[in-house]
């Protein structure tokens, strides 16, 4: 045999299943572009989410360098992460629970049917029920926003589990309630 010169392999250690710790949100709403954040990550991890078991089959190619990106995923389900370390060439289910992101429909412009009362003081802090549709659940958030503003883009904060809100509103004007229902990552206008 003949050596070759020039032409070298460099092996680089694969990439561990628990490279990543966490991620947060764990969940989203479905084709809502959505900032994950990684625990545990390196400069150069390249990361994909795809449904439960397949990330043999997947590319990561999003830079979570930066320790968050934003993912846009298209059906609802389990997703794993699937990570490939700085420089590596594998892709590798991580294996912590915390890891996994569950992605749901998009919460219903109707989920609320009625607030009660209808006026509020400005800058003071009141309490609103709210009358659901279905049933209320801890990690039911709302946020009012002035009416010629979009629920888009907008965090709900307030939380409306128990079927009431405190919100402090300013300034005086007529507002809209924008709702995200449990687990989810959309803020929806409710009519």
């Amino acid at each position: 045999s003949v050596e070759q010169t020039g032409i070298t392999l460099t092996v680089v250690a694969a990439t561990s299943t628990s490279a990543i710790s966490a991620v947060s949100p764990t969940g989203v709403t479905i084709n809502t572009a959505t900032v994950i954040s990684f625990t545990g990550y390196t400069t150069g991890d390249l990361a994909i989410f795809v449904p439960t078991g397949t990330c043999a089959s997947a590319t990561p190619g999003t830079d979570i360098s930066s320790g968050s990106a934003t993912f846009t995923l298209t059906s609802t389900g389990v997703y794993d992460l699937c990570l490939r370390a700085a420089g590596g060439s594998d892709e590798i289910a991580q294996a912590a629970a915390a890891t996994q992101v569950t992605v749901q429909a998009v919460t219903s412009p109707t989920a609320i049917t009625a607030i009660s009362p209808t006026t509020l003081a400005e800058d003071r802090s009141s309490g609103m029920a709210l009358t659901f549709s279905g049933t209320a659940e801890s990690g039911d958030l709302a946020l009012l926003v002035l009416s010629t503003e979009s629920c888009d883009g907008k965090t709900p904060t307030i939380d409306v589990s128990s079927g009431v809100g405190y919100f402090t509103v300013t300034p005086a004007g007529t507002y809209k309630l924008c709702f995200r229902e449990k687990g989810g990552s959309d803020s929806v206008e409710q009519t």
